[in-house]
């Protein structure tokens, strides 16, 4: 809920900071008992083995973009996660039970952006079409969603290689977050930026 209040807050509420010193703390309490990295501590997911499920589509292909661009540009994938435990060195990913995967209304790219305190604003806005993608509720109603999907849905239907679909959907997502480097709202927020200037008329 608290991302979901930092997109629209454009005059920077006076208790935000508040909110999210004590957001930092409950996950920093939360990943200390889990072992898990939580906020700001993408550092030690480095020189990890990231393991996921075979078949892979937009939220596991995004997250390993994630992994590589904003984690660790060495960071290796497998794709054999089901029904087994995690070895020493591997971080599960989008698997149920899983280090970083769905948690609550977030896609797992959602869930690694906010555990790493990674804050880049391409990245966010990737994570919002994966979601919309991935979760089919148009949350953030995301106009590049449908193209995205167009592109991917090309890509599974030419290869079921997981090494290939990444390899591909790595220079996909490594275009559409050039696309993004000149700071533009997301599309919701410009209806409320809209809406706040109409009624101030």
């Amino acid at each position: 809920r608290l991302e979901e209040i930092r997109r629209i807050d454009f005059f920077d509420a006076p208790k935000r900071g508040a909110a999210e010193r004590k957001m930092e703390e409950i996950e920093m309490h939360a990943s200390s008992k889990s072992g898990i990295p939580g906020r700001g501590q993408a550092s030690r997911l480095v020189g990890k083995t990231w393991v996921t499920r075979p078949g892979i589509k937009i939220d596991r292909i995004a997250s390993a973009w994630f992994v590589r661009r904003f984690v660790d540009p060495k960071a290796r994938f497998r794709f054999d996660a089901e029904g087994r435990a995690p070895r020493s060195g591997e971080v599960f990913f989008d698997v149920l039970g899983g280090d970083f995967t769905h948690e609550g209304e977030r896609c797992t790219l959602e869930t690694l952006l906010l555990r790493t305190g990674v804050r880049d604003r391409g990245a966010v806005r990737i994570a919002e079409i994966v979601h919309d993608i991935d979760l089919k509720d148009d949350r953030f109603g995301r106009p590049e969603a449908a193209g995205v999907r167009q592109i991917l849905a090309g890509l599974f239907e030419t290869t079921s290689d997981d090494a290939e679909r990444l390899r591909e959907g790595l220079r996909i997502f490594d275009r559409l977050h050039r696309s993004f480097q000149k700071s533009t709202p997301t599309p919701k927020a410009e209806k409320r930026v809209r809406s706040v200037k109409s009624d101030s008329r």
